[in-house]
């Protein structure tokens, strides 16, 4: 008996194996590149508003398969353009990143001396800057070469950084990375972001996420939040929303929406009740303004309100208050007249 389900259990353990040697591998790497904003002080796409004046120094980021590292298939190049909202911010130039080279920079530092016949650097290149459309064009920036290198780049990094002078302290801004936004000129040619691997081919990026500047709100009047998960627009109620100015990171619970304006979601111009987690205290707003395509996660910004001020509550109700403050005076009046009368 003991060899029966010994054997039974050779054969089980041989199936179950069989089994998970089927399933596909767990990825372990990235296996798409990813151009995305990037802000390292709060480690989200958001960038915080200053209260004075110095410039404001964007990050805009990579992600890339780390097997393409000193591989003919890596990086040798990339592209992109940046376009901002020319009220909020103004552009002023674009550069390598600070204190470090970047993705390109890095790469050839790290392989320099393991590829001694070759000598390389990168030219960092930018086209037209276009304070009042809001647009820097063509930020590029090439591994230049005397011999084709064994190989490019791969892994996360960040690629480069733009200088921005705030113009508002109270006004968002999307930082978009590509594409053509709403609303853009038609004689303006929009360039999509590309990267070019050591084979001289250019690709286009597969992910591409924007960023947002979301000003430095004064006072504790105007909250900005991003919704975590992505709230319903038509049912927000119980959304749990994350707070990003002016206090980074405190949770609230959206508890009432029974003062619409009328369009039947989530929108401009409601009312609404929060839960503040921290306390438990229930505080109502006014919406400024709302994201009408929440993603789950993106860390974006998704709603601005303004704090409605405190109103007394009264027990009675306001209606009934109203009446008997109504009342008193004109039973003093009654009872004066019948004193008159005696």
């Amino acid at each position: 008996m003991q060899k029966k389900y010994s054997l039974l259990a050779l054969a089980f353990a041989f199936m179950l194996g069989t089994i998970v040697a089927a399933l596909p591998p767990a990825k372990a790497q990235v296996d798409q590149v990813r151009f995305y904003v990037w802000n390292p002080a709060t480690g989200t796409n958001i960038y915080p508003g200053q209260t004075f004046p110095p410039p404001l120094t964007v990050q805009i980021w990579i992600d890339s398969p780390p097997l393409w590292e000193g591989t003919p298939g890596g990086i040798v190049g990339y592209g992109l353009s940046v376009r901002v909202d020319p009220n909020v911010l103004s552009i002023g130039y674009a550069q390598k990143v600070s204190g470090q080279g970047g993705l390109l920079e890095e790469f050839i530092f790290s392989n320099f001396y393991n590829w001694p016949p070759y000598s390389a650097y990168t030219g960092f290149l930018y086209g037209e800057v276009d304070t009042v459309a809001g647009t820097i064009f063509d930020i590029s920036e090439n591994i230049l070469s005397d011999a084709p290198l064994p190989g490019g780049a791969g892994g996360t990094m960040p690629l480069l950084e733009i200088v921005f002078m705030p113009l508002s302290e109270t006004e968002p801004s999307r930082i978009d990375v590509f594409g053509v936004p709403t609303g853009a000129p038609p004689n303006i040619v929009w360039i999509n972001a590309w990267y070019k691997t050591n084979d001289g081919i250019k690709h286009d990026v597969e992910v591409i996420e924007e960023g947002y500047y979301v000003s430095q709100i004064p006072g504790p009047a105007k909250i900005w939040f991003d919704s975590s998960p992505a709230f319903n627009p038509a049912n927000p109620l119980h959304s749990d929303w994350h707070e990003l100015s002016p206090l980074w990171c405190d949770w609230w619970t959206l508890e009432s929406f029974s003062d619409d304006n009328g369009d039947g979601v989530l929108s401009a111009s409601d009312q609404i009740g929060m839960q503040h987690s921290p306390e438990g205290t229930t505080w109502w707003f006014h919406v400024d303004w709302v994201n009408p395509n929440p993603l789950p996660g993106d860390g974006k910004a998704d709603m601005r309100v303004t704090v409605k001020p405190d109103v007394p509550e009264y027990p009675l109700g306001v209606e009934l208050m109203m009446l008997l403050a109504l009342a008193i005076p004109i039973a003093y009046l009654l009872k004066t007249r019948k004193k008159v009368m005696k």
